[in-house]
């Protein structure tokens, strides 16, 4: 897969994850307070994996996601998948 296949920002319910053009993603939850909590990272992809590392605490995850139309399914090392859908602009 292609980096610019998962540029853009993706949702899902309380989860929104921004990935930009330059390898940056912004993370961000809302709690049930409607707070929001964001989480600046890097990603990089390779073939069918994405990494992802957070550069104030340094610790890469690397997982198999995939893009069908416009939905990107991450398959988690926990064996969770996150389902997002592309949000229109």
């Amino acid at each position: 897969m292609e980096i610019n296949e998962i540029i853009g920002i993706w949702e899902d319910g309380n989860v929104t994850m921004a990935f930009g053009s330059e390898g940056k993603l912004v993370y961000c939850v809302e709690d049930e307070k409607k707070d929001k909590h964001y989480v600046f990272m890097t990603y990089e992809i390779n073939g069918d994996t994405i990494t992802t590392d957070q550069p104030s605490d340094p610790n890469s995850t690397t997982v198999k996601y995939k893009i069908d139309n416009e939905t990107l399914k991450i398959f988690g090392v926990d064996g969770v998948v996150t389902i997002l859908r592309r949000k229109k602009l």
